[in-house]
């Protein structure tokens, strides 16, 4: 059975139409984009050792009919977004952190040395210039760049160039590359009896710079869920205040522990929200909510 058929883009070169099919032997995951399948195949196959009880289990991979697949076990459980932002009760939002807190503790053991110290915030603006160039074809693009001028007093060139701005001029005082799991959101994990399962990473390479990354890149991720209310907008929902109060106090207290700043992270997620817009470029109103969103987080932040 067909279970999910993701199109997240209006543009081929971002699209990721993935297949996913529930079987008696587990979930089969699939898609035409047979690069991207292997990395994440990958990925799982080269997990450290201390990782692996961090991630879904995966048992084979094979190409079918121009499709590449890769089985994995079924949880049987729906992910932490979906959970949170519909039965928030129950998730144990302390034990959740409290394994967060140890899956980061432990990539940290995995690491490399710094080669260049300023990648991490050049490969952040390159990719805004990109997802801008690309942005600037999408026949709702002058909407998007009037609401831009409206509400936050900037058209969208002005406002890309703000924000590679301010990642320019920002120190991230990164100390090390980690394992990274590379799209560390809510959507990306279960957490089902005390146990925390992560999935869909952004895949491994045998270049290090794509599978290994500064700590602050996953953490922002994070905070692009927990912060940010990520999974909420895709949904067109607030998160509740209480819940939302109790989630940031949890990821800062983790950034404490991790001796991380929260500036820092909290800028690469302003960065995320923006980049992100071509990918959601199919639902207009979700595009303006993630502009506002970026824009708030980089007003606090002056």
């Amino acid at each position: 059975m067909l279970v999910k058929n993701k199109r997240h883009t209006e543009f081929p070169q971002l699209r990721r139409n993935n297949k996913l099919f529930i079987l008696p032997m587990g979930v089969l995951k699939g898609s035409a984009d047979q690069e991207k399948i292997e990395a994440e195949y990958r990925f799982y196959r080269n997990l450290p050792s201390n990782l692996k009880k961090f991630f879904v289990k995966t048992y084979l991979s094979f190409n079918w009919n121009e499709e590449t697949f890769y089985l994995m076990k079924n949880l049987n459980e729906s992910d932490v977004g979906e959970v949170l932002t519909n039965f928030p009760a129950k998730i144990d939002i302390v034990q959740l952190m409290n394994h967060i807190s140890i899956f980061f503790k432990e990539a940290k053991s995995h690491s490399l040395p710094l080669d260049d110290p300023n990648r991490f915030k050049t490969n952040l603006m390159a990719k805004n210039n990109l997802r801008l160039k690309i942005l600037t074809t999408w026949n709702g693009y002058k909407e998007l760049d009037n609401f831009s001028k409206k509400e936050i007093g900037l058209d969208l060139r002005s406002y890309f160039s703000k924000m590679n701005e301010k990642l320019s001029g920002f120190n991230f005082k990164q100390q090390a590359y980690v394992f990274s799991h590379g799209d560390l959101c809510l959507s990306n994990m279960i957490f089902k009896n005390n146990t925390l399962s992560l999935f869909d990473p952004k895949g491994y390479d045998y270049d290090t710079q794509e599978s290994f990354r500064p700590i602050e890149y996953d953490l922002a991720k994070l905070s692009h869920s927990l912060l940010g209310h990520y999974e909420w907008i895709l949904r067109d929902i607030n998160c509740a205040k209480d819940l939302s109060n109790t989630l940031s106090q949890h990821f800062q207290e983790l950034l404490k522990e991790l001796n991380i700043s929260y500036d820092s992270i909290r800028l690469n997620e302003s960065s995320l929200f923006l980049s992100m817009i071509p990918l959601h470029s199919e639902n207009s109103e979700r595009v303006k909510r993630f502009l506002k969103k970026s824009h708030e987080i980089l007003e606090e932040l002056n």
